[in-house]
């Protein structure tokens, strides 16, 4: 459900951007939780031109929940190495079974943050239904789509971060978000990338400011997951990025 609401937010403002174009004539503006299998050499390409970058390796594991449904798990990293800011858009993977045949597909993959400066390194992650049958020994193949940004890098300050056990949603993250640049920002976009003792990465929570954030304003957030099932202390470090939902045209 999680997904399906992203999705129909995405068609409604792309909608509502087409509109504002056309009209004004602007410019081109578990299971087997821990269980992970690398893909080695399998990754896309970087694209050519001034977008450099690396993809490491994909990493994919199945849990169930306490009503019988299984989730599917898959993330894989990106890092700018080029000079330029670069904009991840969404990517794919095909999961794979231990003899290498097909057992599912995760598309639309979202990135966090979309955004990377030179030097930095976004996660695609997606947890959603599993439609496969086996849930040992998968591979996932990774497909990053990642260009040169034509948007700003826009970075607002987090502050008050804390983690907290809820009694139904699992761990979550709380905090404030201020607004330190002189514009006001739309569709807030708040993620917390979520790592283990060991650095790894096990989840990621994301959340949307309600209404505007004016310049200079600070507004309290929350991020929680129904399907990630992880408590606070299986949360070693957090990074959290907050910033306006942004489109690379």
């Amino acid at each position: 459900m999680k997904k399906w609401l992203r999705v129909m937010c995405l068609v409604t403002v792309l909608a509502l951007f087409t509109v504002f174009a056309l009209g004004s004539g602007s410019e081109k503006a578990s299971e087997n939780k821990g269980e992970a299998a690398a893909n080695a050499g399998a990754n896309d390409a970087p694209a050519s031109g001034d977008a450099e970058y690396t993809v490491g390796d994909a990493v994919v594991s199945v849990t169930t929940d306490s009503i019988g449904s299984k989730y599917v798990h898959v993330y894989f990293p990106v890092t700018n190495t080029g000079k330029v800011n670069l904009y991840l858009k969404s990517g794919s993977a095909d999961i794979e079974n231990s003899a290498g045949s097909l057992e599912d597909t995760v598309s639309l993959i979202s990135a966090f943050p979309e955004v990377l400066k030179p030097g930095e390194t976004g996660y695609y992650y997606e947890s959603t239904l599993y439609d496969g049958t086996e849930t040992t020994g998968l591979k996932a193949v990774a497909h990053a789509d990642v260009e040169k940004a034509s948007a700003d890098c826009i970075r607002y300050k987090v502050s008050d971060i804390s983690v907290k056990d809820e009694q139904y949603l699992g761990a979550k993250v709380i905090g404030r978000v201020e607004n330190t640049t002189d514009e006001e920002g739309s569709m807030v976009k708040v993620a917390a990338l979520l790592f283990d003792a060991k650095g790894a990465l096990i989840g990621v929570e994301f959340t949307y400011i309600d209404g505007t954030l004016g310049a200079g304003d600070k507004k309290a957030f929350e991020c929680s997951s129904l399907d990630l099932e992880l408590k606070a202390s299986d949360i070693a470090k957090y990074e959290v990025y907050a910033y306006p939902t942004q489109f690379n045209f």
